[in-house]
């Protein structure tokens, strides 16, 4: 009987054990039958991950990876077609912006008839509306020039000025794990659509406080807490502040820790810390780095001497501000007085803004945004002062006190005697002559002059007049100032009192005035005298004469649109010198548009080779999936033919032992 199977079973054993041997091969080979023959219909070498743990998990991750290579060729198709877009926007742009140029090299005469310049003004409100339209296009449901306000709408023009509603944000597109690429050009960019900032002056010098993060000290740079030592001399504690994110964690730890029995006590100054045995006796305190660290040495208690004096006082922290800082911290603890507020004019337009209850920055910053002023207010790069930018072109913009000092304060006014006098009137100057500039002219009628030739800035403008000999008596005496709640000069001189009786003939007594001198424009670009005149005469107010002067220090957008208001309104007042510098500006756009598409190019050809490597990338990863998950038909069918054999073999073996014959029964 045995000899009628395959392989012959060493030994004897039982039939029952022969044929389930034999039926568990045969099933075997249907197993690995079905096997092969799903792998031949799918293509595929498993179809669990079970059967081939090690490869599923390469295919998964491989897999993931296509995903997020596909999305980023949608990425990069998507910012392919916004930048497109764009730069056909900022092609026409440029195009308006260079027949805006033409007009005002026409509009540069003084020849014009009124026909002539009417017809120049309806040709810039023609490109003006049309730049605008252009401005305000959209394209995959977001307006292109916007920023990060993709759902706002860039800009809004009322004919004499334009006000931008976006931000100056990029939108970023994931163009590889670790990088990313600007897809949009803002407006700002394109068109200058933001000032530059008038940024506070002033370090608003925050105090520090139990809730000043460590981050935020030593002007943003932050501290990385490790540890640091106390020590007597003798015993020493270590204090891990590993854990610690505000000042006042240091303090806690601090606090915590007994040297030889005596607690430690950690306190908060203006700007810094200080430290000293709770019981306020005399002894040895020294405060160490740990190891190569520097904590102490960053938190300004680092002691470097045998026997430090104490209480030891710590360094300035210098931490920066933040939306939460509250207004009372700052200038080292004094905090601002904000019941004055501060004035901001646009063109014809004041904004007083009052603070009332405000109690941080961000409060004030908000107070300052939702004032209906066209401005930005944050917090200045470098995180110590506050900054406002105009978001209005075509008009003036300037920053002044409303009846407090809260301005100057923050550092904010933009009529100082720091100012160039080179800067005033919008970088043209004031105008200067050889000889003197200014003609005053006393309240007894006698007169000085004053040569300016010699002044920077403006302070030193009101030093050569309130200095100089010829101004000397304190009965005639014309003082020049700033202005302490608007911007501009201030020129005052007391109105003399009639002696009593009158003599004969009676003194002379006219109001003080100045007046230009030799053909300078220096009391008329200093804002002295109205733009039209070269004279200005005082007024009495209380018991002095008082000329109160215009502010020619305004601040404007340089950007696209206010170039083009600006040569509008010069071609409508036959302003010729003004013509040519809106002309100027609107060259200067043009070149920033240049520019601007210049660069935009450069990430056009960005994406193309990122997409050009994604793609190849992409190949590259359903290759090694293909390795780790398809089936090698050929081998495939080769074993599958094999695996047949073996099973029809198996089979007939088996029918085999099946035959009944008398020896079965031996």
């Amino acid at each position: 009987m045995l000899s009628s199977y395959f392989p012959v079973f060493a030994g004897r054993v039982s039939d029952q054990l022969v044929r389930g041997r034999a039926a568990y091969q045969i099933q075997s080979d249907q197993s690995s039958l079905q096997k092969l023959q799903t792998q031949l219909s799918t293509g595929l070498r498993f179809q669990k991950i079970s059967e081939d743990p090690t490869a599923a998990i390469k295919v998964l991750g491989l897999q993931e990876s296509q995903r997020a290579k596909q999305q980023q060729l949608v990425n990069l198709k998507s910012a392919e077609g916004y930048l497109n877009t764009t730069e056909s926007a900022l092609a026409s742009g440029q195009d308006i912006l260079n027949a805006i140029k033409s007009i005002g090299l026409e509009g540069a005469t003084n020849l014009l008839s009124d026909t002539d310049r009417n017809g120049l003004l309806a040709q810039i409100d023609g490109y003006l509306s049309t730049l605008a339209s252009i401005s305000n296009q959209k394209t995959q449901d977001r307006f292109l020039f916007t920023g990060g306000e993709v759902s706002q709408q860039p800009i809004s023009l009322d004919g004499k000025s334009v006000r931008f509603h976006g931000n100056d944000t990029d939108l970023l597109s994931i163009a590889d794990s670790n990088s990313y690429l600007a897809h949009n050009v803002t407006g700002q960019d394109a068109l200058g659509l933001i000032s530059e900032a008038v940024t506070g002056v002033v370090d608003l010098n925050p105090a520090v406080t139990s809730s000043t993060r460590l981050s935020d000290l030593l002007s943003g740079r932050g501290i990385g807490p490790v540890a640091i030592q106390l020590s007597d001399g003798v015993n020493r504690e270590t204090i891990d502040l590993e854990s610690a994110t505000v000042l006042g964690d240091v303090i806690d730890r601090i606090n915590s820790v007994s040297i030889d029995g005596r607690p430690i006590l950690a306190t908060l100054t203006a700007n810094g810390l200080q430290i000293d045995y709770a019981d306020g006796l005399p002894g040895t305190l020294r405060v160490l780095n740990v190891g190569a660290g520097k904590t102490a040495s960053d938190l300004g208690i680092a002691t470097t001497d045998a026997l430090p004096v104490l209480p030891i006082a710590g360094g300035d922290l210098d931490p920066v501000i933040r939306g939460t800082t509250r207004l009372a911290d700052l200038n080292g603890g004094l905090g601002l007085d904000v019941s004055g507020g501060l004035t901001i004019r646009q063109g014809d337009k004041s904004y007083v803004i009052d603070f009332a209850g405000t109690a941080n920055v961000e409060d004030l910053l908000s107070r300052i945004n939702s004032s209906g002023a066209g401005v930005l207010a944050d917090i200045a790069p470098g995180s110590r002062s506050i900054r406002i930018r105009s978001i209005e072109s075509g008009t003036d913009f300037s920053i002044s006190e409303s009846t407090g000092t809260l301005a100057a304060q923050l550092g904010l006014k933009t009529f100082t005697g720091a100012i160039r006098l080179a800067d005033l009137n919008h970088g043209q100057g004031i105008g200067l002559a050889e000889g003197n500039d200014l003609t005053f002219t006393r309240s007894d009628g006698t007169q000085f002059g004053i040569d300016l030739q010699s002044a920077v800035t403006i302070q030193d403008a009101i030093d050569l007049i309130n200095n100089s000999p010829d101004n000397a008596d304190p009965l005639l005496k014309i003082a020049a100032s700033l202005n302490p709640t608007g911007n501009g000069l201030v020129l005052k001189a007391p109105v003399p009192i009639p002696p009593d009786p009158l003599p004969d003939p009676p003194p002379i007594s006219v109001p003080v005035s100045v007046a230009t001198a030799n053909g300078s424009n220096a009391a008329t670009l200093l804002g002295l005298t109205a733009k039209d005149a070269t004279q200005a005469t005082g007024s009495v107010f209380l018991d002095e004469y008082v000329i109160t002067g215009r502010d020619t220090n305004p601040q404007e957008v340089k950007g696209a649109f206010n170039s083009i208001l600006r040569l509008r309104q010069a071609i409508a007042e036959g302003n010729t010198a003004e013509i040519g510098r809106a002309s100027e500006m609107i060259g200067r756009d043009i070149d920033r548009l240049s520019y601007t598409r210049g660069s935009l190019g450069i990430r056009l050809q960005r994406i193309e080779s990122v997409r050009t490597l994604t793609e190849d990338n992409m190949l590259q990863l359903k290759s090694q999936e293909s390795d780790n998950r398809d089936v090698d038909f050929a081998s495939l069918v080769t074993e599958l033919n094999a695996r047949q054999a073996a099973y029809e073999a198996n089979l007939r073996l088996l029918a085999q032992a099946n035959q009944q014959s008398i020896f079965n029964y031996l």
